[in-house]
C-alpha cells in the first residue's frame, strides 16, 4: 500500500467508538469451500473465470438488481447481515440436500481498505451509488437513509450505534477478500462446524475458528 493509500485513521477511532468488530458475508457450503480453497472471497463477477468455482459456486440468488459495474464488488454488511436477503436465500436453496450456510466474520480493518464503497441502503434500490472514503462510511449511520423504491427510513433511537440505520445498507469490497482478514466462521449446529473444520483441515487452509450460534440464521 502506498503513502496515498494510507489507511484514514478516522475509520479505527469510529469503529471503536460504535464498538464495531464485524463485516460479514454470508454463504452456502458449497461457496465456503471454494472461498477457503482459494483463499479468498471473489466478487460475483470473477467466479465464472475459475474453472474450480464454476463447479462448486452456487449464488445466495437467482437475480442480481444493482448496476453490472458493481458486480466485480464483493457485497459485505455491518455488524450483522441482511436479514431479509439471507432470508430469501436460504429459502431459495431449501431443497438442496446436503447445503449448509455459513456467515464468514471478517475484521472491520478492511473498511479502511482502498476503494471500498458504502451503501446506505440495498444496491438494488433505484437511483442507489455508493460513497468511498470516511464519508461514506459514515453515511451507513445517517439519520435518515434511502429504503426501497423513492423511499427514506429515520434513524431509530434506540438502534445501536454499531448497526447501519438501514438493516440492508452494504459494504462493497473491489474485487477480492483474502482470508488472510477472515477471523472465523459461524454456523447454526456442530455437525456443520465439524463439516468446516474438516474442508479447512482436507484443503490445508490456516486454521479458522468455528462457532455455533443457531440464532444467527433464523431468518
Amino acid at each position: 500500500m502506498s503513502a496515498d493509500q494510507a489507511p484514514d485513521g478516522r475509520f479505527a477511532v469510529e469503529l471503536t467508538r460504535r464498538g464495531i468488530e464485524d463485516v460479514l458475508h454470508f454463504t452456502t457450503s458449497h461457496g465456503l469451500l471454494g472461498i477457503l480453497t482459494l483463499r479468498e472471497l471473489r466478487a460475483r463477477a470473477h467466479l465464472a473465470s475459475d474453472d474450480y468455482l464454476e463447479h462448486v459456486y452456487r449464488p445466495n440468488a437467482a437475480s442480481r438488481y444493482e448496476a453490472p459495474v458493481y458486480w466485480r464488488y464483493v457485497n459485505m454488511s455491518v455488524t450483522d447481515v441482511n436479514g431479509r436477503f439471507f432470508g430469501i436465500s436460504q429459502r431459495w436453496h431449501a431443497r438442496e440436500d446436503g447445503l449448509f450456510w455459513a456467515i464468514l466474520h471478517f475484521d472491520p480493518a478492511i473498511l479502511a481498505h482502498p476503494d471500498v464503497l458504502f451503501s446506505p441502503g440495498n444496491m438494488g434500490y433505484q437511483g442507489m451509488t455508493p460513497a468511498a472514503g470516511f464519508d461514506g462510511f459514515t453515511s451507513l449511520f445517517a439519520g435518515r437513509v434511502p429504503y426501497g423504491y423513492g423511499k427514506t427510513v429515520t434513524r431509530p433511537a434506540d438502534r445501536s450505534v454499531g448497526l447501519p440505520t438501514n438493516p440492508q445498507a452494504e459494504v462493497l469490497y473491489p474485487d477480492q477478500v483474502s482470508t488472510e482478514f477472515l477471523t472465523r466462521v459461524t454456523v447454526a449446529d456442530d455437525d456443520f462446524a465439524a463439516s468446516v473444520e474438516a474442508i479447512v483441515g482436507a484443503i490445508d487452509h490456516p486454521e479458522v475458528d468455528v462457532v455455533v450460534d443457531s440464532d444467527l440464521f433464523r431468518r
